[in-house]
């Protein structure tokens, strides 16, 4: 595997890992009375997070990407 898709595969992951954590942390804060979600309600929420997580983390690749190229380069 290469470096570029291993960095590519780590910041997905991350990305992964990162959403899950939002997730999980506004499941409990709903199910502490902190805010009131109905389950719908929560599920609109985290395939916003889960969506703008994705779409943060595909731009990142391309960033981390194109540095490891040009570094190579060098």
């Amino acid at each position: 595997m290469s470096l570029e898709t291993s960095i590519g595969r780590s910041v997905i992951d991350l990305g992964e890992v990162l959403t899950s954590n939002i997730v999980t942390e506004l499941a409990k804060a709903n199910t502490e009375g902190k805010f009131n979600l109905t389950a719908e309600e929560l599920s609109v929420v985290a395939q916003i997070v889960k969506n703008a997580s994705y779409t943060t983390c595909m731009g990142a690749v391309d960033s981390f990407t194109a540095t490891v190229r040009n570094s190579s380069d060098s």
